[in-house]
């Protein structure tokens, strides 16, 4: 099958933040099904601070009538700027295509619900955004989920993790670290990678030594989507937006699965996670991971496995097969192409 994949190459499109992993994780995989993957890079298109800024100049609908692809597929950005009138007239050529939604648990109603317009056959990873999609008129959504790369193809790059008794890879927010200092003040060490934090931001190489070598790795949300007292008081402003939300009548954000703990798994790493709906569809919480729903609940953990070096690994080891045979990324693009194109 020819398809034609539609990437960022520098991460939100800036050069300076680096080199994003989108060919990693969307491109690789397909060539791996064995398609024939087209790239188009769409960077140039994006707008913010630092970028292009660059409006839509009909390249892309003239790179798809060269080519001619079976399936026209890209990861979403907010800001993309290709024009509502390309999609129609792509779509017009009688060619399928795709657009990943992979933040309607906030995003839905004030984005998606009107991009989704512009694809034959949108894709979300909120299992509560297929009804609204369906009430919207869009038949043929599409449920898929984040998964992960092979991080055996991944080569280590050594970083300082060892000593540790829990390790954190994500960009800052003030949930976490409210999180961060709860467990400080715990009598954990803990170290914290990414943008923000002293850990600072690390390579893929670098993320893959973290994942496989830390005693213990987190996966936190970024934003608190429960009521811990002890994290509103110490941020007012969480209150506030509570209470303006049910004065609107607005629903509060929920939790929605993210790669991470795929990731985490595929580098053979012992995790405990923030529960997230609908992660029991993914990983036993009995022997592949361990869950949390509360600080203190995270903190009794960590200090529970810290010192069994011989659960974590049997946890670990199952989680990995797990992964490996049902959560990579070819695994959901397989399935996603499945329903596209009706294969049984």
């Amino acid at each position: 099958m020819k398809i034609l994949f539609c990437l960022v190459e520098y991460v939100g499109g800036n050069k300076k933040f680096g080199e994003s992993i989108e060919e990693k994780y969307w491109v690789d995989p397909l060539k791996e099904l064995g398609h024939d993957v087209y790239i188009f890079k769409i960077d140039d298109y994006l707008y913010g601070d630092g970028l292009k800024n660059k409006d839509d100049d009909g390249l892309l609908f003239e790179y798809v009538k060269s080519i001619n692809p079976d399936w026209i597929f890209l990861n979403d950005y907010n800001n993309l700027n290709i024009k509502d009138s390309t999609w129609k007239s792509i779509n017009d050529l009688g060619i399928k295509t795709s657009c990943w939604f992979g933040d309607d648990n906030h995003l839905y109603e004030v984005y998606s619900r009107n991009k989704a317009k512009n694809f034959t056959h949108p894709i979300t990873c909120d299992y509560f955004a297929v009804d609204k999609y369906l009430k919207n008129e869009y038949e043929n959504i599409i449920l898929s989920q984040w998964g992960t790369i092979n991080y055996d193809l991944i080569e280590e790059v050594q970083v300082d993790c060892l000593g540790y008794d829990a390790t954190f890879v994500g960009t800052f927010s003030h949930y976490r670290k409210f999180i961060y200092d709860y467990l400080v003040n715990e009598g954990l060490k803990v170290k914290f990678y990414g943008n923000g934090w002293d850990g600072g931001k690390v390579s893929i190489g670098e993320m893959k030594y973290i994942f496989a070598h830390s005693k213990i790795n987190l996966n936190l949300e970024k934003i608190a989507t429960n009521y811990d007292v002890r994290y509103l008081i110490k941020n007012p402003k969480r209150i506030a937006r509570i209470f303006v939300n049910y004065l609107l009548k607005k629903r509060e954000i929920h939790t929605q699965i993210k790669a991470r703990p795929f990731e985490i798994a595929s580098c053979k790493g012992f995790q405990i996670s923030e529960y997230a709906m609908m992660l029991e569809n993914y990983f036993s919480f009995h022997d592949e991971i361990k869950i949390f729903y509360n600080v203190s609940e995270l903190a009794m953990l960590i200090k529970y496995y810290k010192d069994r070096s011989n659960e974590r690994l049997m946890m670990s080891e199952k989680a990995y097969h797990r992964v490996m045979n049902e959560h990579l990324m070819k695994h959901r693009l397989n399935n996603v192409i499945k329903k596209v194109f009706n294969i049984d």
